[in-house]
């Protein structure tokens, strides 16, 4: 039976956070421009050399090209989002993990998820907190293994009590 996303409240306060995060201009669309800016930071904050920057700058606009979506304001933004198979939601948290990635060693480090939080104007201060819930071994890394199952458990949360509400800082 299909989950009717769009009648949870919680899934839909979870989802406009997420557009605003993605808004990096806060013009109240979501574009390919926003995710060039959030790369750009991304590069900034991690300060990454040329060649490093070049590398997550790719990966994050492989991550807007895994959300499949036009350039477009929340409501279409939620409608995707209530309306894409997991296999979709797998291939857009794989290039997220890639984007968060910077050093490119296949896992996440509490540093490179502070960055990430950062960048989309997110507390970095949240980012231990966050990360020790995906961190479910508790060695200090994030694998995508973890990091897949955690965000799209998040992302198909639709109550208060389901793990993962604190994905990208996100406490409603």
């Amino acid at each position: 039976m299909a989950v009717d996303y769009l009648n949870s409240s919680f899934w839909v306060r979870k989802m406009k956070t997420r557009f605003s995060y993605f808004d990096t201009y806060k013009d109240g669309y979501v574009s390919r421009e926003d995710f060039v800016l959030f790369a750009d930071k991304l590069v900034l904050y991690g300060e990454l050399d040329e060649s490093m920057g070049e590398s997550v700058r790719a990966r994050v606009l492989r991550m807007w090209d895994s959300y499949g979506l036009p350039d477009g304001i929340a409501k279409e933004f939620l409608n995707h989002f209530a309306s894409i198979p997991e296999e979709q939601y797998r291939e857009l948290f794989h290039a997220c993990f890639d984007a968060i990635d910077s050093d490119n060693d296949d896992e996440i480090s509490v540093k490179e998820l502070t960055i990430f939080f950062q960048a989309i104007g997110v507390n970095p201060d949240d980012a231990p907190v966050c990360f020790d819930e995906i961190d479910e071994d508790k060695d200090g890394r994030l694998t995508r293994s973890e990091f897949l199952k955690f965000g799209i458990e998040c992302a198909k949360a639709t109550d208060e009590t389901s793990k993962g509400h604190n994905l990208i800082g996100m406490r409603f």
